[in-house]
């Protein structure tokens, strides 16, 4: 990986945090359907950037999660979860170095 691609790597991550962050103020703000929808939007952009089943991907779907369980989403937040789990196994040993 180049100088090049890290750069980019990094863009995307910061991207993302900072629409995780503004998500997150939407929820404190009570505005819970914005933040789903941009937590998806988000998803979508850390997917496509990423991976599906990249730790950027995890990080928003836990995000996602936090959410529904919050709202009694739990058949949702469940299949969510399943995804993280395969995320984990997939990068653990690569998160914990």
């Amino acid at each position: 990986m180049g100088a090049s691609d890290h750069n980019d790597e990094n863009m995307q991550e910061r991207v993302v945090e900072a629409r995780l962050a503004l998500a997150q103020s939407f929820v404190a703000d009570g505005k819970a359907e914005e933040a789903e929808r941009l937590y998806k939007q988000t998803l979508g952009h850390a997917e496509a950037t990423a991976g599906k089943d990249s730790p950027l991907a995890g990080s928003v779907l836990l995000d996602l999660i936090d959410l529904y369980e919050a709202q009694g989403r739990h058949d949702e937040a469940k299949a969510l979860w399943g995804r993280v789990r395969k995320i984990l196994l997939v990068h653990l040993p690569q998160l914990l170095q």
